[in-house]
């Protein structure tokens, strides 16, 4: 099975103090013990970086090491996908087409590399959003909570 996981999992596997980090990690146990293949867009790679680098976790985490734990964690433990020219313009259009507005064309990307890649479900912390994607653009994704 294809899971492609999202930024927010990404964030909680780095910050060990993070809610979510034990339900993150064990995300990569199951991948490790179970015939699943872990996925992530490579766009989340800025999106953690962004997170990592300005949310207020205690202590704060500068830019050198939130690239070395996006790097050991993530670097050869992930299968990436890579969007073309073509992708980003074929999710834009679909999101105007349905009238989706801001920040959701984000989501909107990771979704366009899950299907790209024919994941079978996307793992976030942002279930609303993609659910509301996935119905909105007509996708057969599986959205699991973290």
């Amino acid at each position: 099975m294809k899971v492609l996981i999202d930024s927010t999992v990404l964030v909680a596997v780095c910050v060990q103090k993070h809610r979510e980090h034990e339900a993150a990690i064990d995300w990569f146990a199951k991948a490790a013990s179970r015939n699943l293949s872990l996925y992530a867009a490579t766009h989340s790679l800025s999106q953690t970086y962004s997170v990592l680098t300005r949310a207020p976790f205690k202590p704060r985490i500068p830019p050198k090491l939130a690239f070395k734990m996006i790097n050991r964690n993530f670097r050869r433990r992930l299968n990436w996908i890579q969007l073309t020219e073509k992708d980003y313009f074929a999710i834009t259009k679909g999101m105007a087409e349905k009238d989706l507005r801001g920040g959701l064309i984000y989501d909107g990307l990771i979704l366009a590399a899950a299907e790209k890649k024919g994941c079978e479900a996307v793992v976030t912390s942002n279930v609303r959003d993609f659910r509301r994607l996935v119905t909105a653009l007509d996708l057969e994704i599986e959205i699991t909570s973290l």
